[in-house]
């Protein structure tokens, strides 16, 4: 089963609860979500004081697909090829 998608507002509730003193079993009992997505919200959170990295936001916006299914590598070496081969013909 692909992970589902969590919104961006329930993203930024979880800095906030931890900072009130919530332990991290509660939040994912109220939010309804698992422990690694609290650690990894946490750690994006000291990190760059933000629920999201910044550098996958540039790469969004550069790679059309949100749910990139490939690494951002692969994706790009794809659109160079189709670009050279676009251009070429």
């Amino acid at each position: 089963m692909p992970p589902r998608r969590v919104s961006d507002d329930l993203k930024a509730r979880i800095p906030v609860l931890y900072q009130e003193g919530f332990p991290v079993k509660y939040i994912c009992h109220l939010l309804g979500v698992k422990k690694t997505l609290v650690y990894n919200i946490l750690r994006l959170y000291k990190t760059y004081h933000s629920t999201s990295n910044p550098f996958n936001d540039f790469l969004d916006h550069l790679i059309e697909s949100p749910m990139r299914p490939w690494s951002t590598h692969t994706m790009a070496m794809k659109k160079k090829i189709a670009c050279t081969l676009v251009v070429g013909t």
